[in-house]
């Protein structure tokens, strides 16, 4: 799908729509809509992070974006990418068939930053797909909150089928938190991920991921479960259910089923985690309640790494 199409754009308001920050488009509701063959399906950016030429209280809800099938419509490059907004609810869409050879700004949903006060529900998001040379915070991924995402709700969505084919060994996410932020107060709950596939490589920016957080979340209740006998690249690789950076306080992982039989078929030395956590012990205030599983044919098979392996 050609760059610099979408589907419906609140940017720039002039003779040739842009995506620079445009009009303080408020209280706008997108529901019911069929969107196809965009580069974007929905694209929104305000001008500033605050009310003041942000965009405020915004409903998109119940549109399908992307075919059925894979092929001439599919969605080039995000979903739904939204900047500069507050007050959001994204529910009950259907995103499907994204397929990018872009490396930034990419996946099902996409709030890049600046977007406070949302609520992002019950969306089903499956089918993204990435060649792109990305890993890291740029993955391809299903859910994606940037800088300044804040106070924010997601919950009961259901992401799978996220894949970098890229067979030089690049990252695939179900969600990205990137915030950076330790009072951020972005609750991940009730959230099902699953088919999380790259070709991976030894770095975890490489590595296929269900829940990756740069920054603080926190995180209650999901089901994550990475699986199947994947090709990939030969030397030492990883895959984790839930990867918390090292950065980030008053972390919280609870209730969470996290299950990984992810094997790398290429690879004598791949290894596969329940959870692993590059945080210090003193900056995670829970993580209680959690149901681990690995198996499968992985070289070696870790429930958990809290500064060294547990099992």
């Amino acid at each position: 799908t050609t760059s610099g199409s979408y589907g419906i754009i609140a940017g720039n308001d002039a003779a040739t729509p842009s995506t620079t920050g445009g009009a303080d488009n408020d209280y706008v509701v997108i529901e019911e809509n069929t969107i196809q063959r965009a580069y974007y399906g929905i694209y929104a950016n305000g001008t500033s992070s605050v009310n003041a030429g942000g965009l405020d209280v915004w409903q998109i809800s119940n549109n399908i974006i992307g075919p059925a099938s894979s092929g001439t419509n599919n969605i080039g490059a995000a979903g739904i990418y939204m900047q500069n907004a507050a007050y959001i609810q994204i529910s009950a869409n259907l995103i499907r068939n994204v397929n990018t050879s872009a490396s930034s700004n990419i996946g099902g949903i996409y709030l890049a930053a600046n977007v406070m006060t949302l609520v992002v529900s019950q969306n089903t998001i499956n089918a993204v797909t990435s060649s792109a040379s990305s890993s890291g915070i740029n993955s391809i991924n299903g859910l994606y909150f940037g800088n300044s995402i804040m106070f924010a709700t997601v919950t009961f969505n259901t992401i799978s089928g996220i894949y970098n084919t890229n067979s030089s060994g690049y990252g695939a996410r179900g969600i990205i938190v990137n915030t950076g932020n330790t009072l951020g107060n972005i609750t991940v709950n009730n959230n099902m991920i699953s088919d999380i596939v790259s070709y991976s490589d030894a770095s975890a920016i490489y590595w296929p991921i269900g829940i990756s957080v740069d920054g603080s979340a926190n995180n209650d209740f999901n089901s994550v479960n990475l699986f199947g006998s994947q090709t990939g690249r030969s030397a030492a690789t990883g895959a984790a259910a839930l990867y918390q950076n090292a950065t980030g306080g008053n972390i919280r992982i609870r209730n969470n089923i996290l299950a990984n039989s992810y094997d790398n078929t290429t690879s004598s030395t791949d290894i596969s985690y329940a959870l692993y956590s590059a945080a210090s012990a003193t900056n995670i205030s829970a993580m209680n309640y959690n149901n681990y599983y690995v198996g499968g044919n992985a070289s070696s098979l870790i429930l958990a790494y809290q500064g060294a392996a547990q099992n």
